[in-house]
């Protein structure tokens, strides 16, 4: 079959792969079969395996020659790294959306959060965590610069995978970005662009910190 024959059927691989390990779907520690997807997708070997190389250079997999391929793992040292990259990335996409003004996608937050924040304890923690993820995400568009945006993009699948560890051991983390990202949307509002800036590198590093301490408990996790 050739490569332009098997191109569609990767591209179908690699976004069922990818929603799988997003959803956790993916044993950290066992390695991963091509046979095995290949019969859970049902799809050829040769689109799985293209896929799992795609998914290796987006960082949610590592081959390892002689050893097969895994789950790729999350480092402490990794973690800070990945969380200083996105205060650098997300911090200026802050200043600049206040510095511009908010998108009507942005502005649209406030009556979100403040629904959060006033019945937190009613709602689940993965639609605050979701909310949450649409309003970075949000944030880094409303900068109007299409290489930030393309830099933050190349992060977002593992930014997702490392907010599980925090939603699986830390609950009142989640609960307490609520108000950070409230924090963080007043100050565009506001156009005020070095108390965005600020508020999101307050509320990163307070994601690191929580990092470090559920690290601390239940050791170096695996994406996925």
């Amino acid at each position: 079959m050739t490569q332009q024959a098997t191109a569609p059927l990767a591209r179908k691989a690699y976004e069922e792969l990818r929603a799988l390990i997003l959803a956790g779907g993916l044993a950290p520690d066992e390695p991963i079969s091509e046979r095995g997807l290949s019969e859970r997708l049902g799809l050829g070997r040769t689109p799985v395996r293209e896929a799992l190389k795609a998914l290796n250079r987006d960082g949610l997999v590592m081959i390892i020659p002689g050893r097969g391929t895994f789950l790729r793992t999350l480092s402490l040292h990794q973690l800070r790294e990945l969380y200083e990259v996105r205060m650098g990335i997300e911090g200026i996409a802050a200043y600049l959306a206040a510095q511009r003004g908010p998108s009507p996608a942005l502005a649209a937050f406030k009556p979100q959060f403040e629904d959060l924040l006033a019945n937190a304890g009613n709602v689940p923690l993965r639609t605050i965590q979701d909310t949450g993820t649409e309003f970075h995400n949000e944030l880094v568009a409303a900068a109007h610069n299409d290489r930030l945006l393309a830099f933050h993009e190349t992060l977002r699948d593992q930014i997702e995978l490392t907010m599980r560890l925090t939603r699986d051991h830390d609950h009142s983390r989640i609960h307490a970005t609520i108000g950070e990202h409230f924090a963080i949307l007043v100050a565009v509002l506001d156009r005020d662009p070095a108390a965005a800036q600020q508020a999101v590198y307050d509320h990163l590093s307070n994601a690191i910190s929580a990092g470090v301490q559920i690290f601390s408990r239940v050791g170096a996790q695996r994406l996925g």
